[in-house]
C-alpha cells in the first residue's frame, strides 16, 4: 500500500518525560487514519511533529518520501501549504467574516483573481453546508457552525493531507454527526488523506479505515476498526470497549484518599464558639427543611405496616403483637434506612450543589485569598449539621411512624390499645433496638454527609462538573430514576415531557414514552435530546438519541436565540443550505422537496396561529376538527409558496436589518430582511412571537414587498366563503382550499 506518511523509530522527550519510545507507524494515502489512546499519550504532539512544529529527538518522519527533519524553513512552509489542519478551538480569525476566513489562505498563497476567489470560497462553504453564512462574524456562529467554517478554510487550497485534532470535542450530537459525515465525504470527494486524533470511539470507528492505539510511548494496537474490536491484548480491548474497571478501581482509591483528607482537615477539632451559629443555620437548612417529607413519609409507612401486621397476625389471633412488630421493624431497620434515603435525596444533593456552585463561581478560592479557611467555614458546619440532624430526624420518623400505626390499628381496626402499648414496651429493649438503630442512623449520617460535601468540593469548577457531582451524589444515595412529567429538551430548549415510564421485564430496559410539543415529526433522524429529571434527588440528565434531521435541530437552535433578528438570520442560513441541497432533485421529485421543506419550516412558522388568523371570524365558529384540517391544508399551501420562492431567490444575498426601535413587548418583534437578487432589493418583514413555555421564536405573519401575506390569504378565505360555489359551507372551503388558492393566485405571483 502506498503510504503518504511513514514514521520510523520516533523518539521524543518533553523535559525528562519520554512521550514516544522508538515508535513506528504508517499513514496510507487516500484513507482516514485515526490515532487514539488514553489522555496524555502524545496524540496531539504527534500531529505537531508531522506538521513540523516540533522536531523529534530521534527517528525519521517521511511525508511523500521527504524527511521533515531535514527540510529548511522555506521547504517546511511550502510543505504546509499542502497541509490542512482543523484545531479543537476552530481558531477562526475573530476580526474577519466567515467569507474572509476561508479566503485568507487563497489570498496569502495564490495570485487568483478576486472573482475566482469568491467562487472558490462559496464552493468550499457550500461543501460544508454554510454558503448562506458567508457574511456572518465568528462571534455569531454556534460551536458546530464555527467548526464547519474552520473545516472549509482548512480545505481551501485542496490539501493532500488533512489533520483533525479532537474534532468532536465539545460538540452536541447533531454537530458531531454532521462533522462525521463531512470528514468522510470530503475524504472521498477530494481524494485526500485524513489523519484524525480523537477520544470519541464510536464516531471515530464509524469513519476510520485504519486505527492506531498508542500508550506508554508505543503503538499497542493497529488495524481496521473490526480487527481492533476483537483486539488480542487486554489493554486494546479495554480501550475499544470502554471497559473502565481497572481505571475505576484506581479512581476510587484516589477519590477515597482525597475524601479522607478532606474529612480530617475539615473536622480537625471541635467547632469554635464563633462557628456554632453556622452549624445551627445548616441544621435548619438540612434538618428542619427536611421535616415535611420525613413526617409525611413516616406516617404513611407506619400506617401501611400496621395494616399489614394487624391483618396477618389476626389470622392467628395474635393481633396484640402488632405494636411490638411495628416498633422493632421501625427502630432496628426501617427508620434509619428510610430516613437516610430521604435525607440524602433532599439534603445530600442540595449540599453537593451548593458547595459545587461556590467552587464553580470561585467563592471558595476568594475565601482562601482573604485568609479564610473554606473547609472550616463552609464544609465543617455542613458535616456537623448532617451528623446532628439525621439521628434527630430518624427519631422523629420512628415516632411519627408509630403514631401512624396507632391510628390505623387502634382507631380504625379496633385493636386493644392496652395490648398494643404493653406489647411494645415489653418487646423493645433500650440498647439492642433503640440504641443500635440510632448508631446506624449516625453511621448513615456520616456517610451521606461526607459523600455529599466531598462530591461538591471535589467537582471540576465547571457547570458540567457541578451537574455531574450532583448526579453522582443522588445516585450514590438514592437510585430514583426518571419521573413522569420530567422535561425533555433539544438544543437547550424544552420540547416536551416524559409521558410514561415502563420496564421491559425480560431485558430490564427502561421504556420511556415522550410527549413532544407540536407534531410527533419534530423528532426525526439523529436528534440529540436530554431528559431533565426534577425530583427529590435533584436534577439528573439522561442522554437520548432518536434519529432526526440535522437541519431541523439547527433551526430549533436558531429559534432559541436571544433576539428575533438572530433567530431569523441563523434560520435563513439553514433554509438556504436546504434549498442549495434541494436544487438537485426539486424538479424531479417535488413531493420530497416539499416534504423536507415542511419538516424544516415546522418549528419556524406557527402554522396553527397563522391559519386561525387567515380564517378570521370563521375560526370562532369552526370545530376543533375543522381548525385542524384547515391548518394542515393551509400549511402545505404556504410551504409550497415559500419553497418556490426560495428556489427562485435562494442565490440572493439575505441581510437582516437592525430594529428601528425596541419593541415594548420583548416577546414580539418585527424583523426586516433585505434580499438582493439580480440587482434588485426585495424587502421581507417577519412578524415574530416568542413562546411563553418553549421560549422559541416563531413566524406569525409575513409582509413581502408591502403585501401582507396573512391579510392576503384572509381576503381569499373570506372570498371563498362568500363564493356562490361554496355557499358559506366551511367544510367545502377547507376541503378545496389549495385548489382555490392556486386558481386565485397565478403561478408567477405564487413564486414571488
Amino acid at each position: 500500500m502506498d503510504n503518504l506518511i511513514e514514521i520510523k523509530n520516533l523518539t521524543f522527550f518533553r523535559g525528562e518525560r519520554m512521550i514516544f519510545d522508538n515508535m513506528s507507524l504508517d499513514v496510507p494515502r487516500g484513507k482516514v487514519t485515526a490515532i487514539m489512546g488514553p489522555s496524555g499519550t502524545g496524540k496531539t504532539t504527534l500531529l505537531r511533529i508531522i506538521g513540523g512544529q516540533l522536531k523529534p529527538d530521534d527517528g525519521v518522519v517521511l511525508v511523500n518520501g521527504k524527511d521533515l527533519c531535514q527540510m529548511s524553513r522555506d521547504e517546511l512552509l511550502a510543505f504546509r501549504r499542502n497541509l490542512g489542519m482543523l484545531f479543537q478551538s476552530s481558531a477562526l480569525f475573530t476580526d474577519l467574516s466567515v467569507f474572509e476566513n476561508v479566503a485568507f489562505p487563497m489570498r496569502v498563497h495564490t495570485n487568483l483573481s478576486e472573482e475566482l476567489i469568491r467562487d472558490l470560497v462559496l464552493m468550499k462553504l457550500n461543501a460544508v453546508g454554510l454558503r448562506g453564512a458567508r457574511d456572518l462574524a465568528p462571534s455569531e456562529l454556534s460551536g458546530g457552525m464555527a467548526r464547519r467554517v474552520a473545516l472549509a478554510r482548512a480545505i481551501a487550497l485542496d490539501p493532500d493531507l488533512m489533520m483533525y485534532d479532537e474534532p468532536f470535542t465539545g460538540q452536541d450530537p447533531i454537530a458531531m454527526g454532521m462533522l462525521v459525515d463531512l470528514i468522510r465525504q470530503l475524504n472521498v470527494a477530494l481524494g485526500i488523506t485524513s489523519l484524525l486524533v480523537s477520544h470519541d470511539i464510536h464516531e471515530t470507528v464509524s469513519i476510520a479505515d485504519q486505527i492506531y492505539i498508542i500508550a506508554e510511548g508505543k503503538v499497542i494496537g493497529a488495524g481496521s476498526p473490526e480487527e481492533l474490536r476483537d483486539g488480542s491484548t487486554p489493554m486494546v480491548k479495554q480501550f475499544m470497549h470502554g471497559d473502565k474497571e481497572g481505571v475505576r478501581f484506581l479512581d476510587f482509591l484516589s477519590s477515597l484518599g482525597r475524601a479522607s483528607i478532606l474529612w480530617f482537615r475539615a473536622m480537625a477539632g471541635l467547632p469554635r464558639w464563633g462557628d456554632v451559629a453556622l452549624v445551627v443555620k445548616q441544621i435548619y437548612n438540612v434538618g428542619f427543611m427536611s421535616l415535611i417529607i420525613i413526617v409525611l413519609s413516616a406516617f404513611s409507612i407506619g400506617a401501611v405496616l400496621s395494616l399489614q401486621f394487624y391483618t396477618q397476625l389476626a389470622r392467628f389471633g395474635a393481633q396484640d403483637a402488632t405494636g411490638v412488630g411495628l416498633a422493632l421493624v421501625l427502630l432496628r431497620e426501617l427508620g434509619p434506612v428510610v430516613t437516610a434515603l430521604l435525607f440524602a435525596g433532599r439534603a445530600g444533593s442540595a449540599l453537593t450543589a451548593e458547595i459545587g456552585l461556590m467552587k464553580t463561581t470561585e467563592q471558595l478560592s476568594i475565601m482562601e485569598m482573604m485568609g479564610v479557611d473554606p473547609l472550616r467555614r463552609i464544609v465543617a458546619p455542613r458535616i456537623w449539621a448532617g451528623l446532628l440532624s439525621l439521628p434527630l430526624l430518624t427519631a422523629i420518623f420512628s415516632m411519627v411512624a408509630v403514631y401512624g400505626g396507632v391510628v390505623v390499628a387502634v382507631n380504625w381496626l379496633g385493636a386493644d390499645p392496652g395490648g398494643f402499648w404493653s406489647g411494645m414496651q415489653d418487646g423493645v429493649e433500650l440498647w439492642e433496638d433503640l440504641g443500635k438503630g440510632m448508631v446506624k442512623s449516625l453511621v448513615f449520617a456520616l456517610l451521606v454527609t461526607w459523600v455529599a460535601v466531598f462530591q461538591g468540593y471535589d467537582a471540576p469548577p465547571t457547570a458540567e462538573g457541578m451537574s455531574m457531582a450532583t448526579t453522582q451524589t443522588a445516585r450514590f444515595d438514592d437510585v430514583a430514576g426518571l419521573r413522569q412529567r420530567a422535561r425533555v429538551s433539544m438544543a437547550g430548549v424544552t420540547v416536551g415531557r416524559v409521558k410514561e415510564i415502563d420496564v421491559d421485564m425480560q431485558w430490564g430496559d427502561a421504556i420511556v414514552t415522550l410527549e413532544i410539543m407540536g407534531e410527533p415529526g419534530n423528532l426525526t433522524i439523529d436528534t440529540g435530546a436530554k431528559i431533565l429529571t426534577d425530583g427529590v434527588v435533584g436534577v439528573e440528565t439522561e442522554a437520548m438519541s432518536t434519529q432526526a434531521d440535522a437541519g431541523l435541530l439547527a433551526i430549533t437552535q436558531a429559534l432559541a436565540s436571544e433576539t428575533a433578528e438572530q433567530a431569523v438570520e441563523l434560520a435563513t442560513v439553514e433554509v438556504l443550505a436546504f434549498v442549495e441541497r434541494g436544487r438537485d432533485y426539486a424538479e424531479e421529485d417535488a413531493e420530497r422537496f416539499y416534504k423536507e421543506g415542511e419538516a424544516l419550516l415546522r418549528p419556524m412558522i406557527d402554522f396553527k396561529r397563522f391559519s386561525r388568523n387567515v380564517m378570521g371570524p370563521y375560526a370562532r365558529k369552526a370545530t376543533a376538527e375543522q381548525l385542524e384540517t384547515f391548518s394542515e391544508s393551509f400549511k402545505w399551501s404556504l410551504v409550497r409558496t415559500y419553497a418556490l420562492a426560495m428556489l427562485e431567490f435562494g442565490d440572493g444575498e439575505a441581510t437582516v436589518l437592525p430594529p428601528r426601535k425596541p419593541s415594548s413587548n420583548p416577546d414580539l418583534a418585527n424583523v426586516t430582511q433585505e434580499i438582493n437578487y439580480e440587482g434588485k432589493t426585495y424587502v421581507v418583514v417577519y412578524r415574530m412571537r416568542r413562546g411563553k413555555e418553549d421560549r422559541l421564536w416563531s413566524v406569525q405573519n409575513l409582509v413581502v414587498e408591502g403585501v401582507n401575506i396573512g391579510l392576503n390569504y384572509k381576503s381569499q378565505f373570506t372570498s371563498a366563503m362568500k363564493d356562490p360555489k361554496f355557499n358559506g359551507d366551511l367544510d367545502a372551503v377547507i376541503a378545496s382550499w389549495s385548489e382555490f388558492v392556486e386558481a386565485e393566485q397565478p403561478a408567477e405571483s405564487a413564486a414571488e
